[in-house]
């Protein structure tokens, strides 16, 4: 078992019961605790069937009545998808504008109305797994690169990705980040968590291990972040900040990897994010 660093003096955990204010949106949550992203898998699955698959259940909407009554300043969902082709499992709730009807908006407002119940705030963490997509789902994902993941796990499969063209950077997977943003904010919910984590389709993108584009997607620093700008600055179109609408990132502080993102290098990202109020 790993040992507590130790500190000087004990330090008082009061302030976690202290309001917070987000800097952009000027929302406020009612405490400083929140409930982390786990991806639930509860969304309906029926296989051939795209119009009924990705819907929040009964049992999600439960999950998030119980997290909703359970005293956190904010909420965070775990994967909602932006495209039903890669997915990071069956019964991932997924928004997609091809698939978009009244059941699909209900249920997400029923989950939002559950999580707000007791006044926390609901963040939707909007996903794409890129290259990190199973072979189960498909054989040949999306990425910025056609860089294979190398994984012999038994249903860890990861196919050849297609590199993404710079059409399709827009239209696969900025305008289908954008859109989801835009159905959470309809539906109720207090914001968006932009997934640049874990290895999904932007963090491919901002790390030089799977970028290796030459075009404005990729090589520096200022390029393979990029596409994130072009997401926020889109959803900030359709929902600007003036509605107390949350728009943040998940992403790599260290990738452990050859090549991958240096704890200076997510440093430098992070700072780039904070100076566009991202939040």
């Amino acid at each position: 078992m790993f040992k507590r660093y130790p500190v000087e003096k004990p330090v008082s955990p009061e302030i976690l019961n202290e309001p917070i204010k987000f800097r952009t949106s000027k929302r406020v949550a009612k405490n400083r605790l929140l409930k982390g992203a786990m991806s639930e898998r509860l969304g309906t699955w029926i296989d051939g069937n795209l119009q009924k698959s990705g819907i929040p259940t009964e049992q999600y909407v439960n999950l998030y009545d119980k997290f909703g009554h359970g005293g956190f300043g904010t909420i965070l969902t775990g994967n909602i998808m932006v495209d039903f082709d890669h997915l990071e499992g069956a019964g991932n709730v997924i928004i997609e504008e091809s698939i978009n009807n009244h059941e699909r908006r209900q249920a997400f407002r029923d989950v939002s109305a559950a999580a707000k119940v007791d006044g926390s705030l609901i963040i939707g963490q909007i996903s794409h797994c890129g290259s990190q997509t199973t072979t189960l789902f498909n054989p040949h994902p999306y990425s910025s690169s056609d860089v294979q993941i190398d994984s012999k796990k038994i249903g860890m499969e990861f196919g050849k990705p297609i590199a993404l063209s710079i059409d399709e950077i827009q239209t696969l997977v900025i305008q289908k980040f954008i859109f989801a943003a835009k159905f959470l904010y309809e539906t109720g919910f207090d914001g968006v968590e932009i997934h640049g984590a874990n290895g999904f389709l932007l963090s491919q993108f901002m790390s030089p291990k799977s970028n290796k584009r030459t075009d404005e997607y990729g090589g520096s620093r200022e390029n393979r972040i990029r596409i994130v700008l072009e997401i926020y600055n889109g959803i900030r179109e359709v929902v600007p900040s003036e509605t107390g609408f949350i728009v943040g990132i998940k992403m790599n502080s260290v990738e452990f990897e050859n090549e991958g993102l240096s704890v200076e290098e997510a440093a430098w990202m992070c700072q780039e994010f904070e100076v566009l109020l991202i939040l």
